[in-house]
C-alpha cells in the first residue's frame, strides 16, 4: 500500500519530466548518429574501409615471383589479392609435395609462403626438402596455430621468417621488403 503511494506520487511529480527527458535522449541519439553521414564523413569513412580491405598501398622496387602453399581456398584468395600489386606471378601449391614439386619446376622463385599445416606434407618437412636444392629462395611461414615453439622450428627448418594468422598484410609487406630487398 505505501509503495503505491509512493508510485504515484514520483509519476504525479517527475513521471512527464522523465519521459520528456527520455525523449530528447532518444531525438539527440538519433540526430548524433546521423551527423557524420550529413556531414558528408561517410566519404572518408568509405575511402578507408576501402583501403583496409585492398590492403596497405605498397610500391615495390621489384616484382617478385610468388609461391603461395595454402590449402585453405579462402585464405589462399585473400593472401593473393594482397600481394598481386608486388607479384609478377603466382603460384598455388595446395600440399606441401605440390610445393616441392613446384619449387623444383621454378627455381626462379623469389618467395615462398609456406603454410605450416597442410595435407599430405606439413610446411616445415616441405620447407626441409626444399632447402636441400634451393638455398637461396625466401620462405615465410604462416600458420594460425600460434605455439610458443612454432617460430624455433620454422628457424630449425629452414624458414627466413614467420607470420601468424590473421595476416597483417602490413607487416607481411615489411617481411617481404627486408628479406627480398
Amino acid at each position: 500500500m505505501f509503495g503505491h503511494w509512493i508510485n504515484r506520487t514520483f509519476w504525479a511529480v517527475w513521471g512527464r519530466s522523465l519521459i520528456r527527458a527520455l525523449y530528447i535522449l532518444v531525438a539527440l541519439n538519433f540526430f548524433l548518429a546521423a551527423l557524420p553521414f550529413r556531414l558528408g564523413i561517410s566519404k572518408i569513412v568509405n575511402n578507408m574501409e576501402q583501403d583496409v580491405a585492398n590492403g596497405p598501398v605498397v610500391i615495390p622496387d621489384k616484382m617478385y615471383k610468388i609461391l603461395i602453399a595454402e590449402d585453405d581456398s579462402i585464405s589462399y584468395t585473400i593472401l593473393k589479392k594482397n600481394i598481386q600489386k608486388i607479384s609478377s606471378e603466382i603460384l598455388h601449391a595446395v600440399t606441401g609435395l605440390e610445393a616441392i614439386e613446384i619449387c623444383r619446376n621454378h627455381p626462379d622463385l623469389d618467395l615462398i609462403l609456406m603454410d605450416l599445416r597442410m595435407p599430405v606434407l606439413n610446411g616445415q618437412d616441405a620447407t626441409r626438402q626444399i632447402r636441400l636444392f634451393n638455398k637461396k629462395v625466401i620462405i615465410i611461414a604462416q600458420t594460425a596455430q600460434v605455439l610458443l615453439d612454432d617460430r624455433k622450428m620454422t628457424e630449425e627448418a629452414g624458414c627466413d621468417d614467420y607470420i601468424s594468422k590473421p595476416i597483417d598484410y602490413a607487416l607481411l609487406h615489411e617481411l617481404i621488403k627486408k628479406h627480398c630487398n
